[in-house]
């Protein structure tokens, strides 16, 4: 399955240009359960993970939306491979430059007080 996502590469990343997602109502933090708050962490690849030629799979929308999109790659019985795409809106993103220092100060450091 590797050999596969580094041989179809070109065509993923061609998919991926062209991918044009639904409307999804994004999340804005506060505004959902104030006991609750989704965050992500995007990691960055792996200097294997480059070296083969992997592409990034999970992106975050631009704009501040809050919305995740994985995609995913898939074999198609005939033809060319299709592109699977999901979306998820969560509270916050962290992309893949973000520290866990970062992570800490926005997300955890809040609630040490209430533990």
């Amino acid at each position: 399955m590797e050999q596969f996502l580094i041989d179809d590469a070109d065509r993923y990343e061609e998919l991926v240009q062209a991918f044009n997602p639904k409307p999804v109502a994004p999340v804005r933090a506060g505004s959902t359960n104030p006991d609750f708050l989704v965050s992500t962490r995007i990691r960055p690849l792996l200097r294997d993970e480059i070296s083969q030629g992997f592409p990034e799979s999970v992106c975050s929308r631009p704009g501040g939306a809050y919305i995740v999109d994985l995609h995913e790659l898939k074999k198609s019985v005939r033809g060319l491979p299709c592109l699977n795409s999901f979306s998820y809106p969560v509270d916050r993103v962290f992309g893949p430059d973000s520290t866990t220092k970062q992570i800490y100060d926005a997300i955890i450091q809040p609630l040490v007080p209430l533990a």
